[in-house]
């Protein structure tokens, strides 16, 4: 049992175990009130006799938060989601989350207590030879946060993903888009544009004011999600910088601008306010804008692009930035010289494109020497 003493006019609680170091531990009730303090002892001895409190390794607090914690898997994906909303996760994030570990939940059982999860669960899942090695990639990193989440918050008491094995990954080459593919593609908006304009089925400027934005985000690398929120407050022009205010980070950053992007906001600037979107379709009224339909709209449009200016090649939207990031690696930049002009989260993903880089010199050497 433990002793209960006021010190400095507050209660604490003192553990005794002769086994452990050091062998008393103070537990800080945080009340001069007796009566309270009483009160909150009754529940952390019990706690302690049962093994559900330890007072040289947790937090008393913990264990009220214990008593309305969740108990089954599907109260804990709700608590989880919550807690990954609030901390300001992006709509897409969530919904990964949702989608893998709502599917494992389901596979295992919504209903199961957290407590009698087991590693073959997990091994189960993210082992799934029945799906693609990047599936099981995906699984094992949404169940895996999803897990680690659960023992920050004291919710499981041991891992189960002890012992489970992270899938190998199958490093695939990034579809970037090339120059001369880029140039493909606007030449069909453009022809398309003129074939309308035509035959009055497109007003002055629609679908070719696609072209700079396509141009642009091969120039920059940009997301397409950070394309849709530029607007001309964020561009300095004079200094050859843009601001990106809400990256996938969820952090800003500036970002310098090489001359032809800068020549390419030069063309397109005219007399556009500050709160303006600096891509937008002629005529397009409102400062506020759905990024996702945007950005939906864009990928699109790149495609029905694509296939008019019959590229095989299943590239996309994204590839632009691939493109971008591929054009830096070829001409020689080191993966942290890309990491920093791609914004990306770990050099591992800028290595990509140096091995491909590399691969493709191996490709040319050996045309010449055999």
């Amino acid at each position: 049992m433990a002793s209960l003493f006021k010190n400095h006019d507050r209660y604490y609680l003192q553990f005794y175990d002769a086994d452990r170091k050091p062998s008393r531990k103070r537990v800080p009730l945080r009340t001069s009130r007796k009566r309270l303090a009483e009160k909150l002892r009754r529940p952390l001895e019990a706690a302690y006799l049962l093994g559900e409190f330890d007072p040289w390794r947790d937090d008393p607090r913990s264990l009220g938060r214990a008593q309305d914690a969740p108990q089954t898997v599907s109260e804990a994906l709700a608590a989880f989601l919550d807690a990954k909303r609030k901390a300001g996760r992006a709509h897409n994030t969530i919904r990964a989350y949702s989608d893998a570990v709502g599917l494992w939940s389901k596979r295992i059982g919504e209903g199961t207590a957290l407590k009698s999860i087991r590693s073959a669960d997990v091994e189960a899942f993210v082992h799934d030879t029945s799906v693609s090695p990047t599936t099981r990639g995906f699984r094992y990193r949404h169940v895996r946060a999803f897990l680690r989440w659960l023992l920050k918050q004291k919710y499981l008491t041991r891992d189960p993903l002890s012992g489970v094995e992270a899938p190998k990954r199958t490093e695939r080459a990034p579809k970037a888009v090339s120059e001369a593919e880029l140039g493909s593609i606007c030449e069909a908006v453009q022809k398309r544009y003129q074939t309308l304009l035509r035959s009055g089925g497109c007003r002055e400027g629609e679908l070719v004011w696609r072209i700079p934005l396509f141009r642009f985000a091969y120039l920059t690398g940009l997301r397409s999600s950070e394309l849709a929120r530029l607007r001309w407050a964020d561009v300095d022009l004079e200094r050859g910088m843009l601001t990106v205010h809400k990256q996938k980070n969820r952090k800003a950053q500036t970002v310098p601008l090489v001359s032809p992007a800068v020549g390419l906001l030069n063309q397109l600037k005219a007399e556009q306010e500050p709160s303006h979107f600096v891509f937008a379709a002629p005529g397009a009224e409102g400062e506020q804008r759905s990024v996702r339909a945007f950005t939906v709209s864009a990928g699109r449009a790149f495609t029905a692009a694509r296939d008019a200016a019959k590229i095989e090649r299943p590239v996309t939207f994204h590839g632009l930035r691939h493109g971008f990031c591929t054009r830096l690696a070829e001409a020689g930049k080191s993966a942290v010289v890309i990491k920093e002009a791609a914004r990306h989260a770990d050099v591992s993903t800028s290595m990509l494109y140096v091995s491909l880089a590399n691969e493709t010199l191996r490709g040319e050497l050996a045309d010449v020497f055999g």
